[in-house]
């Protein structure tokens, strides 16, 4: 007899958002990309504004049809389209690789100074999908989401509920806290600014002590850098993605300095009193 399908609510933990912020860019953008730079590289000497619109058409509809299809119906609990999404996350995957030997191979063939396209599509395009590329792989392999199989209570609650706010804090349901990790809440203090999240994000998540964020952000202003002098735009995306969890870590912060302050302080504790032995 077969099992009852698994049933979801709507919504994803927040720990599935960087899973689905690299789906989003490795499985849904950059397939679009591609098919507007290879015909474009290979058949530069014929290419035309035709084909431009053309190949410009196709990659609107593919971005629709898969937020639409899939993206959409996973985030609302379809189990049918988390398995497309885990099937074309692979298939996403095995094509950035593709994509980036191919990149490599054009660079070493292509005489200079024609070859140094291929040298700004790596830090342009490649080198910041590579950290979407790492974003899906770490959430194909540890986020129970991305799982068809997994049951909704090693999900966990759903971006939005209190108990999820209260679990990401690192709080009990009734909002209380280790001592240990009161002590450490205290003496952190108060987190920066919020303007300071979307202006200098690593340096909000090293006053967090959110050290493998931190890792992450610098060189995502590296790229960011990059973009605001070929797409300004594009450095906006990147910075306000950057904010937006900068933006997450200072109040889970606050969350965690309002329960610590609302504790009583323990008294210290009393040494036993020495007693004397009795004579005789």
């Amino acid at each position: 007899m077969l099992d009852a399908p698994i049933k979801r609510s709507a919504g994803a933990p927040p720990s599935a958002l960087p899973g689905m912020i690299g789906f989003g860019f490795l499985a849904i953008f950059a397939p679009a990309m591609y098919v507007m730079m290879v015909p474009a590289i290979i058949f530069s000497s014929h290419f035309s504004v035709v084909w431009l619109n053309s190949l410009l058409g196709a990659a609107v509809v593919w971005i629709l049809l898969a937020v639409g299809a899939v993206l959409g119906p996973a985030r609302y609990g379809k189990i049918w389209a988390i398995r497309v999404m885990r099937v074309m996350s692979y298939a996403a995957m095995a094509a950035y690789i593709c994509a980036l030997a191919w990149d490599f191979v054009l660079y070493f063939q292509v005489k200079p100074p024609d070859n140094q396209m291929c040298l700004w599509a790596l830090l342009g395009f490649f080198f910041p999908l590579g950290i979407c590329f790492w974003l899906l792989a770490r959430a194909l392999r540890r986020e129970p989401w991305f799982d068809p199989a997994a049951t909704p209570a090693q999900i966990g609650p759903s971006l939005g509920a209190p108990q999820e706010a209260l679990r990401a804090a690192g709080l009990d349901e009734s909002g209380r806290m280790p001592a240990e990790q009161r002590a450490r809440t205290l003496a952190m203090g108060a987190p920066p600014r919020r303007w300071l999240c979307y202006v200098v994000p690593p340096y909000v998540a090293a006053r967090l002590h959110r050290w493998g964020w931190f890792a992450l952000m610098l060189p995502l202003c590296l790229v960011a850098l990059v973009f605001a002098i070929i797409v300004p735009v594009r450095a906006l995306v990147v910075y306000g993605f950057m904010g937006a969890l900068a933006d997450r870590f200072r109040a889970l912060q606050l969350l965690r300095l309002d329960a610590a302050r609302a504790l009583p302080d323990e008294p210290p504790a009393h040494k036993p009193r020495r007693t004397r032995p009795a004579k005789g």
